[in-house]
């Protein structure tokens, strides 16, 4: 659906918001400087 950058106490992120089956939305964020991926929901 989107995407945006999101700093949070100094932390830059890649946010990606997604729609599944047209009703479930789910967040992925993506921290740049640890490389690591997080799963919102």
């Amino acid at each position: 659906m989107k995407r945006y950058l999101e700093k949070l106490a100094g932390n830059n992120r890649m946010v990606f918001v997604c729609i599944h089956n047209e009703r479930d939305v789910y967040k992925l964020k993506y921290e740049l400087d640890s490389q690591k991926w997080y799963l919102f929901s």
